[in-house]
């Protein structure tokens, strides 16, 4: 390359039967050879190179008997005219270059030592997209090709190694281009991601999955994405030493989104991942079907019921139209619904309850991508959507019609339709619940017995529908407590004229207990009088302690009132239920005819009274006459 001297090399001169003539090793000085016969043929030959340099073939020569010399090799002449004969030495060469395995192309951004035998290293460098050359290699050792960075999105090549003999030939461990160069093969980095049933292993379609790259200020950016087929998802060129987000962001029908899972690719191309692999190395995205229990309980235990129909509806926002996606009849666990799409509305619904239960009212809820329920109901701690039923019951009152206050002691039963007492209780200041009751039987609410100073109200019947709703014959309040209405007992008490039934003022009437307690007492006037509250089945004195003037004191009369409020007496009474007290004029007799002395002769009269009396107490008889005179 440059006609420097070179030292070191190992050259003889061979006679034309073999012989070595000369032999030498090269300096910085031209070696000189004399002696040699005129008209014969030599060889000139290298036997060992210098360092880095490949052996120079050999060639011939012969002095002609003018001293010139004609040879088949390279010559030069010296500042005297002599010929110089060259043995002239190439450095060994090799060309180097980062290829992709699969298509041959140059890559740039690996880098690449050349090692020895000791592992020195000898030469490195970062691949572009032109051979790399190194010259002055030693011929006869065992170099090592090894790549320390494979460019981005490629695996590091396996080492391989290399050697150069006297000639310059390279044998090559690896692969060498059609025009001797060595390559340096490097695989794309790949992975393989499998969307699948994580009960069932079998591919899903339709997630849409995310490889994630995230910086070192935690910024991310999207670097693949694809949705799921029926097949392994193949991904190339990934970097290694990156560690990577693998995310589904929208999970496919049914199922919940996976949660986020890592990877990283390190640069033999061997992957790490937090998640699990399949047994021929692709990477699982597991996704679990949506998946809600639903339990039937009572509403005020918890516990579970048997025997309510239940349905999940979906209800199309447009037309309203409604679909039934499952149904079932309650048992005593809890029934697994999967499959259900996320963010969609559903409802549940509770077409028959079981029996004595009120069905209870439509539950909206819907499942988020992590699967998690959002409800109009009642979700337990353990995420069970609960259909909560309420027994059927009514509240039963037992209140004054008047006023509507809540009465103590009343006897009241409820009675089936075969007439049997299905409940019954004594009435307090508050309602009384009764649970149970089935759907649509016709029931009697029976007062037996009513409180003090009422009546017994009539009977009245009820039934309950699927939603706990009371219709009744009877008053049902606001709040929906079914009535028992009970009327105080009222009597109405007149006095009156015996002979005209003219309402008669100035008498003082009472009532008297079975005791002669006094219970109520008054003062008559024109119009009758009304007494509220007096117990039923006990029996009453009418008295009057003061007759109108001008009337006789009545008789004391009896009455008394029963639980239905009819009144008996042992008086009279008006058609319309009054009692009548009926009193009697005053009378006083009278001479038909006047006569002369007719006052004296009734002042005698009163003094003949009085003495009757007189002789009647004593016991003796006095006879008295007079003379009357004649008119």
């Amino acid at each position: 390359a440059d006609g420097k001297e070179l030292e070191g090399a190992t050259i003889q001169i061979l006679d034309k039967d073999g012989n070595v003539v000369d032999v030498w090793f090269s300096a910085k000085e031209v070696h000189e050879i004399k002696g040699l016969k005129t008209g014969e043929e030599y060889t000139l030959e290298e036997t060992a190179a210098p360092d880095g340099y490949t052996v120079t073939a050999e060639t011939t020569f012969k002095i002609n008997k003018d001293g010139t010399v004609t040879t088949a090799g390279s010559t030069a002449t010296d500042a005297e005219g002599n010929t110089i004969l060259l043995v002239e030495g190439a450095r060994t060469k090799v060309r180097i270059s980062s290829t992709d395995i699969a298509d041959g192309e140059v890559l740039e951004g690996a880098h690449i030592q050349i090692l020895d035998m000791d592992g020195n290293r000898v030469e490195e460098w970062n691949s572009t997209k032109a051979a790399h050359v190194v010259e002055g290699l030693k011929t006869g050792e065992v170099y090592t090709l090894t790549q320390t960075v494979a460019p981005d999105g490629y695996t590091v090549t396996t080492d391989t190694t290399f050697t150069i003999d006297k000639t310059g030939k390279v044998t090559f461990t690896g692969n060498v281009s059609g025009d001797g160069v060595l390559l340096v093969e490097d695989a794309k980095t790949g992975i393989s991601v499998s969307k699948v049933d994580i009960s069932t292993g079998e591919e899903v379609e339709g997630a849409m999955i995310q490889v994630v790259e995230t910086d070192k200020e935690g910024n991310e950016k999207v670097a693949k994405s694809w949705r799921s087929g029926r097949r392994a998802h193949k991904i190339e060129r990934l970097k290694t030493g990156v560690e990577y987000i693998l995310r589904e962001k929208v999970a496919p029908e049914g199922y919940t989104v996976a949660t986020d899972t890592t990877f990283t690719i390190n640069k033999t191309g061997i992957v790490t991942y937090s998640g699990n692999i399949s047994v021929d190395g692709v990477l699982l995205i597991e996704d679990s079907k949506t998946r809600i229990s639903v339990s039937k309980v009572d509403i005020a235990d918890g516990e579970e019921l048997e025997g309510a129909h239940i349905q999940i509806i979906f209800k199309e926002s447009v037309f309203g139209k409604e679909t039934i996606i499952e149904e079932w009849d309650s048992t005593k666990d809890a029934h697994v619904v999967e499959g259900l799409k996320i963010g969609v509305e559903y409802i549940l619904r509770e077409t028959a309850a079981p029996e004595g239960y009120t069905a209870a009212a439509d539950i909206k809820f819907s499942l988020d991508e992590n699967g998690e329920v959002t409800s109009t109901g009642t979700v337990s701690e353990d995420g069970v959507l609960l259909v909560e039923d309420a027994k059927k019951g009514i509240s039963v009152s037992k209140v004054d019609i008047a006023d509507g206050e809540e009465l103590e002691g009343a006897h009241i039963q409820i009675l089936d339709q075969d007439g049997n007492i299905f409940e019954e209780w004594d009435s307090e200041k508050a309602a009384h619940v009764v649970e149970g009751l089935k759907t649509g039987e016709v029931y009697t609410l029976k007062e037996t017995v009513a409180p003090d100073g009422y009546t017994v109200t009539t009977d009245t019947t009820f039934t309950i529908d699927e939603t706990g709703k009371v219709t009744s014959t009877g008053s049902i309040s606001e709040e929906g407590v079914l009535l028992v209405e009970n009327e105080k007992t009222r009597i109405s008490v007149s006095k009156v004229d015996i002979a005209s039934g003219e309402e008669l003022k100035g008498a003082h009437i009472q009532i008297l207990d079975k005791d002669g307690k006094i219970v109520e007492e008054w003062d008559s006037k024109k119009e009758a009088h009304v007494i509220e509250g007096l117990k039923t089945g006990v029996e009453y004195t009418l008295h009057e302690t003061a007759a109108p003037n001008g009337y006789e004191t009545a008789a004391d009369i009896t009455f008394m009132i029963d639980k239905y409020g009819i009144v008996t007496t042992t008086g009279k009474m008006s058609e319309d239920g009054t009692i009548l007290i009926k009193n009697a004029k005053k009378t006083v007799k009278k001479n038909d005819k006047k006569r002369k002395g007719s006052s004296k002769t009734g002042d005698d009269a009163n003094a003949m009274l009085w003495l009757m009396l007189a002789i009647g107490a004593s016991g003796s008889m006095i006879c008295v006459t007079r003379k009357r005179k004649r008119a």
